[in-house]
């Protein structure tokens, strides 16, 4: 064994494959020497005379035993050396244990068969009546066999990924795939496991597509008073034309507006006989303008500011963007711009932001009606 393995060894030095290397390294040529003092036994039974035929079924079960051994390490050796040449971040561990107890499970079937000198066929029909129990009990490896081969073939999860799946308390990135469980390691650094089938019970949101895709979604509201919105009156209009980012929109849009006007004949002495500007309709052209001028918001996907439903809580301006960042800082750092700047400058189109009146707006509401003494 030992002089069959020093020259296996010193073949794979010589070549220049790397798969060779990995199977060296796991103790695939130390198994295959295992044959050579086995079947040394097998060929010398018929030669004792004591139970040559029981030396020789167990020299066939042992033979069966260490190539489903030598196999196991060839199979996890190949995959192994796949994933580090080809499928960095991929993990192919749930494959790997798959086809390691398919292989170990041959290897028994076999080796019953063998001893009890019957067909592995028949073996086989005989345990199917027995297929409803062992389905019942491998329930969950059967599952999470099936999840496996659809990880790596589907690639809908890969080690590296963030998650998301609430039911199961785990939102962070996946460190670790195997057969039964998935290891996840969540943004305040805590581990959680989960078992493998659950995947395939359960949804999950994987914001792999949001990396691959290199922009990350701005969708965040402000809530605008609906007492505050009124027309704007053309004084108003004059002095918002000096705001760089509304100076084309403003006379282009007042021209458009003119001319309907005109044609239609409108009585302008009410302001809602024609068309007329609002401030909020403003506001919201302000705001797009302001996101689309950005240089950390991707222009080739959708960009919106749209208007929500009014609700007792005012009506929403909803801003519907995607940043050019997809790392958690920095995008939060990027949507916090966004918002502090136009919360700071509703106030100049003559809009309020609704807020539900707080401890000190009662207090100041109690003194303005106090009766002084």
């Amino acid at each position: 064994r030992r002089l069959l393995v020093r020259l296996a060894g010193s073949a794979v030095k010589r070549t220049k494959n790397t798969w060779d290397d990995y199977l060296y390294n796991a103790g695939f040529f130390n198994r295959i020497a295992l044959f050579l003092p086995v079947v040394l036994v097998y060929s010398l039974a018929p030669w004792v005379d004591f139970y040559p035929l029981l030396i020789k079924k167990i020299s066939q079960a042992l033979l069966i035993f260490f190539g489903a051994r030598a196999m196991s390490l060839f199979v996890e050796s190949i995959f192994m050396s796949f994933q580090k040449k080809q499928s960095k971040g991929r993990s192919l561990s749930g494959l790997v244990q798959a086809g390691k107890m398919t292989i170990y499970i041959m290897a028994f079937l076999l080796v019953i068969a063998t001893l009890m000198e019957r067909s592995p066929l028949a073996l086989l029909s005989g345990i199917g009546a027995m297929t409803a129990i062992l389905t019942l009990i491998f329930k969950d490896t059967i599952l999470s066999l099936v999840a496996s081969i659809q990880f790596s073939l589907n690639k809908t999860l890969k080690v590296g990924d963030w998650i998301e799946m609430p039911e199961m308390g785990a939102d962070g990135d996946v460190v670790d795939i195997t057969l039964h469980n998935v290891m996840v390691q969540n943004w305040d650094k805590t581990l959680i496991t989960i078992p493998t089938h659950r995947f395939l019970e359960q949804g999950f949101k994987n914001w792999k597509g949001m990396s691959d895709a290199g922009g990350r979604r701005i969708k965040r509201s402000i809530k605008v008073d609906l007492q505050s919105v009124e027309f704007l009156t053309p004084e108003k209009r004059l002095q918002l034309q000096k705001v760089q980012l509304l100076k084309d929109f403003l006379l282009i849009r007042q021209q458009e507006i003119d001319l309907e006007n005109k044609k239609n004949l409108a009585d302008l002495s009410l302001p809602f006989n024609g068309r007329t500007q609002t401030n909020l309709g403003v506001f919201r052209a302000y705001a797009e303008a302001y996101v689309r001028n950005r240089q950390d918001i991707r222009k080739d996907m959708t960009l919106m500011v749209r208007q929500l439903e009014p609700t007792e809580q005012g009506v929403a301006l909803q801003v519907y963007c995607f940043t050019t960042e997809t790392a958690w800082t920095r995008y939060e750092s990027i949507q916090a711009d966004i918002f502090d700047h136009l919360m700071a400058a509703i106030p100049w189109f003559g809009l309020r932001l609704y807020q539900n009146p707080s401890g000190g707006d009662l207090v100041q509401l109690k003194n303005a009606f106090k009766i002084p003494q």
